[in-house]
């Protein structure tokens, strides 16, 4: 946990945001993989990923349309999408 927020730079002050994101990492990677046995290392860099992807979103504008100034807000993305490609191995795609 100490080692993600350091990672992101994001001080101690955002510290349940980091372990909320976590939390819902492990929950995503896991439900995805299933039974399927995959190594820690590779658990645990899906785990980074998923989370840092759910982190960033959080600290994004929600909305779809466009601002004032014209310019298109990012829509949110599956987290997931970071970590398919490296748990294809191991993982049946279906």
């Amino acid at each position: 946990m100490e080692q993600l927020v350091e990672a992101w730079n994001t001080g101690f002050e955002h510290e349940t945001e980091v372990k909320a994101a976590l939390d819902a990492a492990v929950i995503l990677v896991d439900d995805y993989i299933g039974d399927v046995v995959v190594p820690d290392a590779i658990l645990d860099l899906c785990y980074t990923r998923v989370a840092s992807s759910l982190f960033e979103q959080s600290a994004v504008a929600t909305n779809t349309g466009y601002e004032q100034e014209g310019a298109p807000t990012p829509v949110n993305r599956n987290p997931m999408n970071s970590v398919y490609h490296i748990l294809r191995g191991y993982v049946l795609p279906w």
